[in-house]
Parts: C-alpha cells; sequence; structure tokens
C-alpha cells in the first residue's frame, strides 16, 4: 500500500480493514485518524473496552468534526465536549473545512494508488496468465483497451489462454463491448468474439494430448464449447439438426460426468436429438447414432473395470505377501537367540507345568491386530524397534514363593505382572509385593488365552 498523503497537520490513507470502527476515508490530523460516529457512540456508552481517551484523541475528534473547544481545558472537560457532541448527533460528518482537506488527500491517495499497482502489475514475469490472475482490470487494459480505455481490436487479435483462477475476470471482460470469454475448470479462454471459435478450436487439438482418456477429453471439449462438439463428433449442426441418416457418425461419444461442468449436460443432448442412443456405465454416459456402437463401449468400459478391479487385487495380494515376508524376516532376526537355545536343549522338558518353567525371556510376534484397530500399539513398524518382550525372574526363593514376577514391554504398554499357578496364589504375592513396596498394585486377572506366538530366551540374570 502506498504511504499515506501529508499535509500538516494532516495526513490521509485510504480504506483499511485493521479499523473496522473507524470511517472509511481516514483523514487525520496530528497522526490521531477520525473515528467514526459509531465507534464514538460505542466509546462513551460504556460498553468500550479499555482505557479513557487520550486528550490528543479528543481534541483530535473534535477538530475534525468542528466542536468548538480550548486546548487548556482539562481532558475531563474535553472528554465531556465530546460525549456531548455524540450525543448531539454533531459528529456524522467532518466539518465543511476539514472535509475539503479529506477530498484533496483523497484524490492524491487515488493517484499514488494507482502507480503503487502499476508498479506491482509491471512487476509480473508470469505473463498473460498470471497478470489475470493477480489484476483482471489491468490485464484486460494491457492486452484489449487504448490509452483512453476504449475497445482496441489491434491490440491483440490472437485468443489468449488462461489459469482458471481468476474468479474477477468474468465481470472485468462483460464489460468490454466485443470481448469474449470461455471458462471452464481446465482452461479460461479470452479474446474477441470475431476470433473466439479459432481459439476453441485450437483448444480442442490441444486438450487432445493434455488428456489421456476419451471420456475426459469429451467431456472437456463438451464443457468449453457444446456445439462445436456436437458438430466434430456427432455431425449435429448449429441449429441443432441432426444429419441425415446415411451420413450419421457410427463413433460414440464419452462423457464423464464428473469432469463435466454441468453434469445434466448428456439429458440436454438427448432433449434435443431423441433420435440418439444412451447407455451409462459407472459414470461415463455413452452417446451415439447407433445402438451397436454404444453397446460396445459399454462393454468395453465394463472390461477395463473388471481388468483393473484384477490387478488391484493382485496387487494387493502381492503387498500382503511383501508385508508377510517382512514379518517373517523380522521374527526370524530377533528369535534367532531362541533358536540357538532350541538347538542347545532340543528336548522338551517333560511333566506338570511348575513356576520355574514359567522364567525366562519371550518375545511376542502380533501380526494380527484385532479388526477395527490400527494396531501401531502392537506392531512394531520399524524394523529397528525394540522387539515385544516378556521377561520373567526367577524367585529369590523358590520353595517359599507364591508366583513370580514378570515384565512387559507390548509396544506403548509397558509394565509389571504376577504369575501364580492360582488366583490364591498371585493374591498372596502381590500382598508381599505391598508389604514390601508400600504401593498399589494393579487387579488381577485370570489369564485363560495368549495371543500371538512366542520365542523363549535364556533366563535374564
Amino acid at each position: 500500500m502506498p504511504a499515506p498523503i501529508r499535509e500538516p497537520p494532516f495526513s490521509y490513507r485510504g480504506n483499511s480493514a485493521d479499523y473496522p470502527y473507524h470511517a472509511q476515508d481516514l483523514l487525520a490530523i496530528n497522526d490521531v485518524e477520525q473515528a467514526s460516529a459509531a465507534f464514538l457512540r460505542n466509546l462513551f456508552s460504556g460498553a468500550g473496552q479499555g482505557k479513557p481517551p487520550t486528550k490528543a484523541f479528543v481534541t483530535a475528534q473534535l477538530d475534525l468534526y468542528g466542536i468548538p473547544f480550548r486546548r487548556s481545558d482539562t481532558v475531563a472537560n474535553l472528554r465531556q465536549a465530546l460525549k456531548a457532541a455524540v450525543d448531539a448527533g454533531q459528529c456524522e460528518e467532518l466539518a465543511p473545512s476539514r472535509a475539503a482537506v479529506r477530498d484533496r488527500l483523497r484524490a492524491k491517495y487515488d493517484e499514488a494508488f494507482t502507480r503503487f499497482g502499476d508498479t506491482i502489475f509491471a512487476d509480473i514475469t508470469g505473463g498473460p496468465a498470471e497478470e489475470a490472475s493477480a489484476d483482471p482490470p489491468r490485464f484486460v487494459a494491457k492486452y484489449f483497451l487504448d490509452a483512453d480505455g476504449k475497445p482496441d481490436r489491434n491490440k491483440t487479435k490472437d485468443v489468449l489462454r488462461l489459469s482458471p483462477d481468476c474468479p474477477e475476470l468474468l465481470q472485468v471482460v462483460e464489460g468490454v463491448p466485443g470481448l469474449a470469454i470461455r471458462s471452464t475448470r481446465v482452461t479460461v479462454l479470452v479474446g474477441w468474439e470475431t476470433e473466439m471459435q479459432r481459439g476453441v478450436e485450437a483448444e480442442f487439438a490441444r486438450f487432445k494430448s493434455l488428456f489421456k482418456s476419451v471420456p475426459e477429453l469429451h467431456s472437456a471439449q463438451a464443457s468449453l464449447d457444446l456445439g462445436l462438439f456436437l458438430k466434430r463428433h456427432l455431425g449435429i449442426g448449429p441449429d441443432g439438426a441432426a444429419p441425415p441418416a446415411g451420413v450419421r457418425p457410427r463413433a460414440a461419444v464419452q462423457l464423464s460426468r464428473w469432469w463435466l461442468e454441468d453434469r445434466k449436460l448428456p439429458e440436454t443432448i438427448m432433449a434435443k436429438n431423441p433420435r440418439l442412443c444412451k447407455d451409462e456405465f459407472d459414470d461415463t454416459v455413452v452417446i451415439s447414432w447407433d445402438a451397436d456402437s454404444v453397446a460396445a463401449v459399454i462393454a468395453s468400459l465394463r472390461q477395463a473395470a473388471r481388468l483393473a478391479r484384477e490387478k488391484e487385487k493382485a496387487e494387493e495380494r502381492a503387498e500382503q505377501r511383501k508385508k508377510e515376508a517382512q514379518i517373517k524376516a523380522r521374527w526370524d532376526r530377533r528369535s534367532k537367540g531362541h533358536t540357538e537355545l532350541k538347538k542347545q536343549q532340543p528336548s522338551t522338558p517333560q511333566g506338570p507345568l511348575t513356576l520355574q518353567r514359567l522364567v525366562g525371556s519371550y518375545l511376542v510376534l502380533w501380526d494380527n491386530p484385532a479388526e477395527g484397530s490400527n494396531g501401531h500399539d502392537y506392531i512394531d513398524l520399524d524394523p529397528d524397534d525394540e522387539a515385544m518382550r516378556l521377561d520373567v525372574f526367577s524367585p529369590l526363593d523358590a520353595g517359599r514363593a507364591h508366583g513370580v514376577k514378570a515384565s512387559f514391554h507390548l509396544g506403548w504398554f509397558e509394565g509389571t505382572m504376577l504369575l501364580g499357578m492360582t488366583r490364591r496364589d498371585v493374591e498372596l504375592l502381590r500382598d508381599m509385593q505391598r508389604d514390601h513396596t508400600g504401593g498399589a498394585m494393579t487387579r488381577i486377572r485370570t489369564l485363560t488365552s495368549t495371543a500371538g506366538e512366542t520365542a523363549r530366551f535364556p533366563s535374564p540374570r
């Protein structure tokens, strides 16, 4: 924004959203800006927040609104004088002498603002597309108007292709006699009406290299110029007349409702030409003069969709096999110690389960998290993460022990558990731990099942 225009003690700057309670024309005296009547009423109504107005603020408002005052008065008296003027409706308009100053400075500010905008526009290096997006009025003036702001058809004869992000451009173009605009979600064309057809035809040709699928290509062309599209693909004339039966094109057009600017466009085409044949698959509408052509395209679309689903399923199976291989490799690496221990102790202990047989370190493989869970709390997605494990410690006095203690590390969950042969044993072990530590223990649960697999390692020390 340009700097404020100054004529001491006055200054002026343009509109500002930073001061919603201030007047639109911000005349200031001694750098204190005019406050609107609404702002002043709010200030003296008791609803205003903050400190009371300063003497500089009050005297500036009294001066700008032409309220007589003496600068030697106390700030309290000056505030009372301004409040009385506000209550009497004397702060709705600037004093005539101050309004004249505002109008003079406003004209200078407008000139400075125009020069400021010209400088910013001149610095744009991205060509017409960037210029139109940044400043539509200056873009139109640069390419289509003469020095007096009148249409100049010799200035730019070619149709300009722009980016579809100029919402204000339509209104500016419509204000210039003879200037036309074609706008879709993928392109914007601006040029003289006499040249627009040539620009549209060039854009039709460009679309062939831009869009890879037929439905996208046809939808883009139909959205840009339906008349030219129908003439080229279905032989329908400008007046909507159908071609003779013997020369009607047999090829079918394919329109994607998702790509169309108007999703009801296929129905519009059919309403004007009821002898056309139409069918749909998914979001694609197929239209042709020949029913067999429509059926062939629909069959092709179904076949392509089936192949795409099969490919997707094959990729999912391959990805699943890859994940399973990664899990197995990670498990094999982390259970290496267990494998070596089994080689040293190939026989499995026989007889009833005892507490001493529980002692050891165990790795846990969890490759099937509960349905509805993302599994992040249990599956170590990073190959270098610490494995989930359970360490069961040997009791100090195996002969008198009621159970054993174990520590567990399961993803985000870590803690200590007590294990015993019976619930009563665990309760006694819990009471012993409470006596030793003075802390509270968690609830006791009877274990009836396990999840995943475990690999046992040598006992921790």
